[in-house]
């Protein structure tokens, strides 16, 4: 959770989980590095199961800070770079990712 950010939903399907913020969820990291660890497939697969639940609770899009490494995965389903946004966490690169959930 970003500080000066209030969640107001958690939503927990075991190990990966999203925090509702406004319209909008962030995606915890953890998550989506253990769900691509395990194969590209299960990885969309879990992706995809989030935006589900995601969109279950009024949630219209989420937001996400993947590795940069990770960022043709997620632009193959859908999310879309907001430039400017980079940050370190220690030698890691992170970007900052969206995507609209369909209505």
């Amino acid at each position: 959770q970003k500080p000066g950010f209030r969640a107001q939903h958690v939503v927990n399907v075991g190990q990966p989980r999203f925090s509702q913020v406004s319209d909008f969820g962030i995606v915890a990291q953890d998550a989506e590095h253990d769900a691509l660890l395990l194969g590209a497939l299960l990885g969309r697969q879990v992706v995809q199961r989030l935006e589900e639940l995601a969109h279950a609770a009024g949630v219209r899009r989420l937001r996400l800070h993947p590795h940069r490494y990770l960022e043709p995965f997620y632009a193959k389903l859908g999310y879309q770079t907001i430039p400017g946004h980079e940050s370190m966490v220690g030698s890691h690169l992170l970007i900052l990712m969206e995507k609209w959930l369909s209505a």
